[in-house]
């Protein structure tokens, strides 16, 4: 296979042995980061791991994520995702689920951005972010005004860089079974995600997507434990951080790659500068 370049989070990516067709292609030369199959049989013999979590060994500067069954990934730098399969035979839409999750997430943040577990979207001039839990309906929202006339920057990770701008992150929208079947989502046009999730993977031409960096309007937390639905400006600094903190992408990285501090000073500017709502959603589709 040959080297394939891709762009994403502004970084031009090379990807050596994987082709990652969620990614926009790029003619650029310049290489900021390489993705690599690789034996994993000496990852840790030159490397001191200050701490070993469950499936994670990690320092300052890299990590070893482990996955059952799967693969086991390393990200080094800012600049390096080795992956190594685990099973002779694997599939690459598993590989690149992580690849695009957990590794690119860890090299934006040994980069230095903030990264928040998020969508955001852009229309008019304006450019929001909304945050939420794991299944709080972030992707059917973003689906939702995408019909409407927004464009995606980026599903799932957000990066922000200095001066609080978004950069266009994967052009991907991943639903549930719901969601595909509420909005009459032609099948033809998704992939699962893996093989044991019910969740699709919408992209190429299915996904109205802007590939520049816009600066951040307003950020909405989403709100999955309020009965009535509604929109509610959060006041004061310390209500803003706590819960903009709520929506750090692995905090665990962060802490452990020594970007607290980076990113303590990023949030209390932003809280400063960036209005912050809470939005309740209805709690079905059918509404």
């Amino acid at each position: 296979m040959k080297n394939k370049k891709y762009k994403v989070f502004g970084l031009n990516i090379i990807s050596r042995n994987l082709d990652v067709p969620e990614l926009k292609y790029t003619k650029s030369s310049k290489c900021d980061v390489e993705v690599l199959r690789e034996s994993n049989k000496n990852w840790t013999q030159n490397t001191l791991f200050d701490k070993k979590y469950k499936n994670l060994l990690i320092n300052k500067n890299e990590l070893i994520l482990h996955v059952k069954g799967i693969a086991d990934f390393k990200v080094s730098y800012g600049n390096k995702i080795l992956w190594h399969n685990l099973k002779k035979t694997y599939l690459e839409d598993e590989i690149r689920t992580y690849i695009l999750g957990s590794a690119i997430g860890a090299i934006l943040i040994q980069r230095g951005h903030l990264v928040l577990h998020a969508n955001a979207l852009t229309k008019g001039g304006k450019t929001i972010v909304c945050a939420g839990d794991p299944g709080g309906g972030k992707s059917t929202l973003a689906y939702s005004l995408m019909k409407r006339g927004w464009s995606l920057l980026s599903d799932d990770l957000v990066a922000l860089s200095n001066k609080f701008f978004v950069l266009p992150g994967i052009p991907r929208i991943k639903l549930w079974e719901d969601a595909i079947s509420y909005f009459g989502v032609d099948k033809n046009e998704i992939t699962r995600i893996r093989k044991d999730m019910n969740k699709y993977q919408l992209s190429g031409n299915s996904v109205k997507s802007i590939l520049i960096k816009k600066k951040l309007s307003t950020i909405y937390i989403l709100d999955g434990h309020q009965k009535a639905e509604g929109i509610k400006k959060i006041i004061g600094d310390k209500c803003k951080l706590i819960n903009l903190m709520s929506y750090i992408y692995r905090p665990l990285y962060v802490r452990e790659f020594n970007k607290r501090k980076n990113y303590f000073k990023n949030m209390s500017e932003i809280i400063k500068k960036v209005p912050i709502y809470k939005l309740s959603l209805p709690n079905t589709l059918s509404k």
